[in-house]
């Protein structure tokens, strides 16, 4: 029942570990906080709805890990562009081996992990278009990651 202009794109990964999605509809993301080592252990993230209402997601895998950095996105910048790699990790064939986010205003955060594997990306987006929010698969660390736009 997402309303029109919502669109999912992903996702890239393996099928294991428990399934994520959004319960609302986001508006803007205003943070993501990616815990990673030698693959993205975990991913959180916070958004905010039209109303204004704010909720924070994950985090979504194993947010133990010594290494974690937050990207403060503010209210004026936007993703625009996410790319990372696929590959084994332990007894794992599929998990996310590493993630790089792109915004609006050209920062680069990332990567984060090591990677390795086979690479994904998100092209930019065109400019009426943001990322708001992802979906993916987690347990002991991300195994699986796509993402929410937004069409405005």
């Amino acid at each position: 029942s997402h309303e029109a202009g919502f669109n999912k794109i992903g996702p890239w990964g393996g099928n294991g570990g428990i399934e994520y999605v959004m319960e609302t509809v986001p508006h803007h993301l205003e943070s993501i906080t990616i815990y990673s080592s030698v693959v993205v252990d975990s991913l959180e993230f916070s958004y905010s709805e039209v109303n204004g209402d704010n909720h924070t997601s994950g985090p979504w895998g194993s947010a133990s890990s010594e290494s974690s950095q937050t990207i403060r996105l503010g209210s004026h910048d936007f993703l625009r562009e996410v790319s990372g790699t696929v590959g084994p990790f332990n007894s794992m064939p599929n998990v996310i081996t590493s993630l790089k986010f792109f915004t609006r205003r050209g920062i680069t955060y990332g990567p984060f992990g090591k990677g390795g594997g086979t690479p994904f990306k998100v092209d930019p987006l065109e400019y009426s278009s943001n990322i708001v929010g992802f979906f993916g698969r987690a347990e002991q660390c991300l195994e699986t990651f796509g993402i929410y736009i937004r069409k405005f």
